[in-house]
């Protein structure tokens, strides 16, 4: 499991189990003291919720552009909103960053002579970009930087393909994601920065369930994009309908306890058995020797883990 995954996995568990804690709920007949502690404490579940998606996103993008720096792809060759990432923005966001770091007292030049190095390195072979060139120019990862960050991949129409992918992940329906995170950056800034404002249990409960769908889908269409970039034939696909080229193999659990693995398209388990984790070894090889993506997924049938 990719570590910007894991982190963001852990993250998104403790906030879905702090969201069950007595002290976030709402208390109709409580002394004001005690309700705005709770208004407080939900107010700053909000604010991480969102930081899970912005981390999430930029450590992501990171890690999925070494996918394509390990492929050996002339520099020259990668998509325009690549290249200018890894120079151009990157350039920005170690200003940036460097400004940052003085006025924490930390070494501003070490940083800016570390990430240099990168933005140099395009020069030649054996490039490979500063983890500083996806949205990092400021604070906050806005909605429009989700969608550039996924055309620096060449994936295009990023929120119509996650419509159609989130549903094969246990999520979806009605649920318009790029709203839900519209919403979610709203909510964080209120709760940032208005002393009166007050985040409800259910929107936080929803940022989680949405956070999860979000996340994955963005994390398959793009990696599954970048493995393509480095294939003659297949940098030539079409980058509107990358979500067709996902092939799936899944985990689920059954109704007797024990944990099936099959093939997204068929019915029938290829194999059952009481070790889960075992299972999921065994089925990684699987699912690599086919180019597919494993996913695994909770009792509910909504995925918990994706194995990149």
């Amino acid at each position: 499991m990719a570590k910007a995954q894991q982190e963001f996995t852990d993250r998104i568990k403790s906030l879905r189990d702090a969201c069950q804690l007595p002290t976030l709920q709402p208390l109709p007949i409580a002394p004001d003291s005690d309700k705005q502690i709770a208004r407080l404490l939900r107010n700053g579940a909000a604010v991480i919720g969102y930081c899970c998606l912005e981390d999430f996103f930029r450590n992501r993008a990171s890690e999925i552009a070494d996918i394509v720096c390990a492929q050996s792809i002339p520099f020259k060759d990668l998509p325009s909103a690549l290249q200018r990432a890894g120079t151009e923005d990157a350039i920005k966001a170690v200003a940036f960053r460097a400004n940052l770091a003085k006025k924490r007292g930390e070494d501003s030049e070490a940083l800016i002579q570390e990430h240099s190095h990168y933005i140099a390195s395009t020069r030649g072979s054996g490039y490979q970009l500063s983890p500083f060139s996806f949205a990092s120019g400021r604070s906050n990862l806005e909605l429009d930087d989700v969608g550039a960050i996924a055309k620096c991949f060449h994936v295009h129409k990023l929120w119509d393909q996650v419509a159609l992918v989130a549903p094969r992940l246990g999520y979806g329906g009605m649920v318009d994601f790029k709203q839900e995170l519209q919403d979610a950056i709203r909510e964080r800034h209120a709760a940032a920065h208005a002393a009166s404002h007050d985040t409800e249990i259910a929107h936080l409960l929803r940022t989680v369930d949405n956070a999860i769908a979000i996340a994955a889908s963005w994390d398959l269409l793009l990696t599954v994009r970048a493995r393509e970039l480095g294939d003659t034939k297949a940098k030539h696909s079409d980058p509107e309908t990358v979500h067709k080229r996902i092939d799936l193999r899944v985990i689920e659990m059954r109704q007797d306890g024990s944990f099936a693995e099959r093939e997204e398209s068929k019915r029938h388990a290829f194999r059952v058995s009481q070790d889960v984790d075992k299972l999921i070894a065994d089925a990684l090889s699987r699912a690599k020797s086919k180019n597919q993506i494993l996913v695994r997924f909770t009792p509910r049938g909504q995925v918990s883990n994706w194995f990149v």
